[in-house]
């Protein structure tokens, strides 16, 4: 992989710190203006994420197909764990109900969710690591 699709998957990751760190920061603050941001970054962090599963798909010369798929992919590659999978199928799910129904939400359960599902995103990142550093062209 040359420098500039590494320097790509950084610009991802940088940016999934940044929302992964904005949550932590607004988690509890609970008025209506802080919880749409906390629910904007999420969405961000997790679109993030998935872009970053569909290029490493692409890296390993595969198809890139939807989020759950590919996914399912990288369990398949050995690249992630069945609880991984199992994690990232839950907070992709959750991104896509808060993209489509903000107002159906509990929002008691969705921060919940949310809250541990951001605190568990970091052993996925330091595996996107580990393979970004293992592909990446020295």
């Amino acid at each position: 992989m040359d420098n500039k699709r590494v320097s790509r998957y950084k610009e991802k990751l940088s940016l999934i710190d940044k929302r992964k760190n904005n949550i932590s920061n607004w988690i509890d603050h609970r008025d209506e203006k802080s919880v749409l941001a906390i629910y904007k970054a999420y969405q961000e962090m997790i679109e993030a994420l998935t872009d970053i599963f569909a290029m490493m798909i692409k890296d390993l010369d595969e198809v890139v197909k939807d989020d759950y798929s590919n996914i399912d992919k990288l369990k398949e590659k050995g690249i992630m764990s069945d609880k991984r999978v199992g994690l990232m199928k839950e907070a992709n799910g959750l991104r896509n109900r808060l993209v489509h129904e903000y107002n159906g939400l509990e929002r008691k359960t969705a921060l919940s969710s949310l809250k541990r599902i951001n605190s568990e995103v970091d052993d996925i990142l330091e595996e996107v690591r580990k393979w970004i550093t293992k592909h990446s062209k020295s």
